[in-house]
């Protein structure tokens, strides 16, 4: 009974310990998927700044393409 219960509770240290170490660990490693640059301290994020290339070249690119 008490190899249970150890049992059981030892799963969730490691669930509430682990876990969150692994998700910070991931984002960690994968923030260059999320972010395109850091410009005086600030993030820039991939989105942003496709959007603004889109903006910038888009007519020309569609134009280039018909």
């Amino acid at each position: 009974m008490k190899k249970k219960i150890s049992k059981l509770l030892s799963k969730k240290v490691l669930l509430r310990v682990f876990l969150p170490i692994a998700v910070i660990l991931a984002l960690y490693l994968l923030r260059s998927l999320i972010f395109a640059a850091w410009v005086n301290g600030r993030p820039v994020s991939r989105l942003s700044l496709t959007r603004a290339l889109e903006k910038q070249g888009g007519k020309q690119v569609l134009e280039g393409l018909i």
